[in-house]
């Protein structure tokens, strides 16, 4: 049985905080982790090309059952980041449920013609997408949806439906949620 499978197994968890649609009712999630919040999609730059957030974070070479999405306000901070996640051993904690060949970097900052691997994104604003010629017109668009969704978040661990799994602030939260993963999930 795959992953996924053992997913459907696990013993659900039910949201107290279900208000406004925010939370995610009767689903797999640490609730004191933020976990059960849809992650909103916005316009992103992956290699200077103009895409949605979920074509990369959910890219179909990933496979690892969640995807690590980290909000950095700039390049220098994503670099900062993605030293401490390879120190780290989340993706062992987690029993491969997450893993560091799987993590997004979503940039809040104007993209910039410099030289960044592969999984940085840089969020789109609204005049960018104009600029390209985007079609149709956005309205009431923000390009730091995600970032007013979770403030202070810098990890969100994302199930394959949108929602959150689990949210951090730091890399001992990352740690715990890998932790809870694989207990909850593999047992």
């Amino acid at each position: 049985m795959g992953l996924r499978g053992v997913m459907m197994r696990y013993k659900f968890v039910s949201a107290r905080k279900y208000t406004n649609g925010r939370y995610l009712p009767s689903s797999c999630f640490l609730e004191d982790r933020e976990g059960g919040v849809f992650i909103p999609q916005i316009h992103i730059w992956h290699e200077n090309s103009h895409m949605f957030s979920d074509d990369v974070i959910f890219a179909k070479r990933k496979k690892s059952l969640f995807q690590l999405v980290v909000l950095a306000d700039s390049i220098s901070e994503a670099q900062c980041l993605q030293k401490e996640l390879t120190s780290s051993d989340f993706d062992t904690l987690s029993g491969d449920l997450i893993s560091k060949d799987d993590v997004t970097y979503i940039i809040h900052e104007t993209k910039k013609d410099v030289d960044v691997p592969n999984n940085f994104v840089f969020a789109m604003s609204v005049q960018e997408y104009d600029d390209i010629g985007g079609w149709p017109p956005l309205k009431g668009y923000d390009k730091n949806r995600i970032k007013i969704e979770f403030p202070w978040k810098k990890f969100l661990v994302v199930r394959s439906d949108r929602y959150t799994f689990g949210t951090a602030q730091t890399m001992d939260g990352l740690e715990d949620i890998a932790r809870r993963a694989n207990e909850l999930l593999l047992g």
